[in-house]
């Protein structure tokens, strides 16, 4: 007791540093207490964002309410990471204050708010439904591409409807959704839109069936190509045996491209014009050969530093990366 109550004194700190680690540890406390304080950080401390981030991992219900006010700050940061919390939280409260985000003028919060509605998942389906027809949004094909990450099946309905919706990207978000979803549990539907008057429907699901159609041939083709070399996915490949451009060979290498050798080394491979053939090393790493490729400058780009995401007012001002 003693030490949690030198972590609420801490969180109280004028130091930023010393509230932002007291406000992270008050989120694994989830009591009437830590909520209590994490809210006045989020609402007038130092360490806002990571009191959002908190009250996201606390799991209380209590902690709705204050991150849903927090996504009208001014600060765009603390609007994004009260969006990513409620997103944790997946509580059902949380799901239509998210849905208005889709339509704030901040694409930074709009990208945060699709997210977190995804990561809310099957709470979320039956709102965001609902809000394809019942919200007077802009744009809607968020909420398509949620209902198709969430992948249920029981959102073949609504999203059969948006194929006929006369916006081309939810239509679009729409029939991605769909070519996951069992060919047993939509076809019917497509189907019927094949004899509808609407082009644009008519054209999508004419597609759908067409990729339905040809799953079979495709599946046998891989079945037809796993030979034990690629039964897991990951040709035992020596890097030395490999031709790195700009050095080319005339003889193309037999391994698929982009491939990953067994100890994580990822290479594409390339063709010239003239037809001649070389790998290309692309892991992502940090090493005297390929610099600081995973480093983040927090004083060029703050939000990708934070939040994990470019925001595009901050690269409308970058002349170089």
């Amino acid at each position: 007791p003693e030490a949690l109550d030198a972590v609420y004194v801490a969180a109280r700190s004028p130091d930023f540093a010393t509230q932002a680690g007291a406000v992270l540890a008050l989120g694994k406390a989830s009591t009437d207490r830590a909520i209590k304080v994490l809210t006045e950080v989020l609402t007038s401390g130092k360490a806002q964002m990571f009191a959002a981030k908190a009250l996201g991992e606390s799991g209380s219900p209590e902690a709705v309410g204050p991150l849903v006010e927090a996504l009208g700050q001014n600060d765009r940061y603390v609007r994004g990471a009260a969006a990513q919390a409620l997103g944790r939280l997946k509580i059902r409260e949380g799901v239509a204050p998210l849905i208005r985000c889709l339509d704030d003028p901040s694409f930074f919060l709009r990208l945060h708010a699709r997210e977190a509605l995804a990561t809310v998942g099957e709470p979320a389906r039956l709102e965001i439904e609902n809000a394809l027809t019942g919200y007077s949004l802009e744009d809607r094909w968020p909420l398509v591409w949620v209902l198709g990450t969430i992948g249920s099946i029981a959102s073949a309905e609504a999203l059969l409807l948006s194929l006929e919706d006369p916006d081309g990207r939810v239509r679009n978000e729409a029939s991605l959704a769909l070519s996951r979803m069992p060919q047993a549990e939509v076809s019917a539907g497509l189907t019927k839109l094949v004899g509808v008057a609407v082009p644009e429907a008519r054209a999508e699901a004419v597609w759908l069936l067409d990729q339905f159609a040809s799953r079979s041939v495709t599946q046998s083709e891989v079945e037809r190509t796993r030979t034990p070399r690629f039964t897991l996915g990951v040709p035992e490949v020596d890097p030395g045996s490999l031709v790195f451009y700009p050095d080319t060979s005339r003889v193309r290498p037999e391994l698929p491209s982009p491939f990953t050798t067994s100890d994580g080394e990822e290479f594409v491979v390339l063709r010239t014009r003239d037809d001649r053939f070389g790998t290309v090393p692309v892991t992502l790493e940090n090493s005297e050969r390929k610099g600081r490729q995973l480093w983040i400058n927090a004083d060029d780009f703050p939000s990708l530093a934070a939040l994990g995401c470019h925001d595009p007012d901050e690269l409308a001002q970058t002349h170089s990366i």
